[in-house]
């Protein structure tokens, strides 16, 4: 988000803002297109924050894997899959 900031500090022009939110696949295609669009880098430094807890619980689980400790395994994944419900219902 911060190099989106400077971006748009030190772009020459206005800021284009959106009139919605983009869709993920569309920043994504931003980025890999290889331009560096300021709107487009802050959107995906927003998607990265929200996906923090995704990572963080799949982390876990994977640990919980590899010290054999069934019991956390299961939790993180029933916490993963009530993040997973939460996205997609907020999706619809």
């Amino acid at each position: 988000m911060v190099l989106g900031l400077a971006l748009a500090w030190f772009s020459s022009g206005t800021l284009r803002l959106p009139n919605e939110n983009p869709r993920p696949i569309a920043v994504l295609h931003s980025l890999l297109s290889g331009s560096l669009d300021p709107v487009m880098v802050m959107f995906a430094g927003l998607l990265f924050l929200m996906l923090t807890p995704f990572l963080r619980v799949l982390t876990a689980a994977v640990g919980f894997a590899v010290e054999k400790d069934r019991t956390f395994v299961v939790v993180a994944l029933i916490v993963f899959a009530m993040l997973l419900a939460e996205l997609v219902l907020s999706l619809q």
